[in-house]
């Protein structure tokens, strides 16, 4: 278990680091010179603050992972569990809070209310598991809860980085078509 949260840490701090997310400059044509007359003005670039929800959902996922790590070890009774699932709890609220900072509030409710959905839909998947595991009365009060909130925070922090960033004015959705076996995957991306 250690060394898979290592790896998706990992993989979190590399993504970030990357900027692999930034989308290239645009090229376009320039005018001819005898065509040109003034110079125009680039559009204001809206500051992207991509890599700060990332650091933080990379922090909350975290802090929540060694919790459940924590608690796999050494119990329910565990302060250092209980402390950092706490703390890992807290930062998972850090996105609607970093988009309010900037601004953009109809990005924190969606935020928001995204984290709740799918951490929630990933603990009663937990909740599942620990029962078909272990049946009994307190069966999905288990590690799976846990390792169930850091599924669903890993995705809704996905979602979060790819859809609510970035310039409403330039959104590109591409068409995808994969071929397979008994046929083909349509789909769209986004690029950014």
């Amino acid at each position: 278990m250690q060394r898979t949260t290592s790896v998706i840490l990992g993989v979190l701090v590399v993504v970030a680091v990357s900027g692999c997310w930034r989308s290239p400059q645009s090229v376009t044509p320039s005018r001819p010179v005898a065509a040109r007359t003034t110079p125009e003005a680039a559009p204001p670039a809206e500051n992207s603050y991509r890599t700060t929800t990332l650091a933080f959902d990379a922090l909350g996922i975290g802090l929540i992972a060694a919790s459940t790590a924590a608690y796999s070890q050494r119990g329910g009774d565990d302060p250092l569990a209980v402390g950092l699932l706490a703390a890992g709890a807290l930062t998972m609220y850090s996105g609607p809070i970093i988009h309010g900072i900037h601004r953009q509030p109809l990005r924190a409710v969606a935020s928001g209310a995204l984290r709740s959905l799918f951490v929630s839909a990933g603990m009663i998947v937990g909740m599942e598991v620990g029962c078909a595991r272990n049946p009994g009365w307190f069966c999905g009060f288990g590690p799976e809860v846990g390792w169930g909130m850091v599924g669903g925070y890993v995705v809704v922090g996905a979602l979060d980085a790819l859809l609510l960033h970035g310039s409403s004015s330039r959104t590109n959705w591409i068409p995808t078509m994969t071929p397979s076996e008994d046929g083909a995957r349509v789909g769209i991306a986004r690029t950014f």
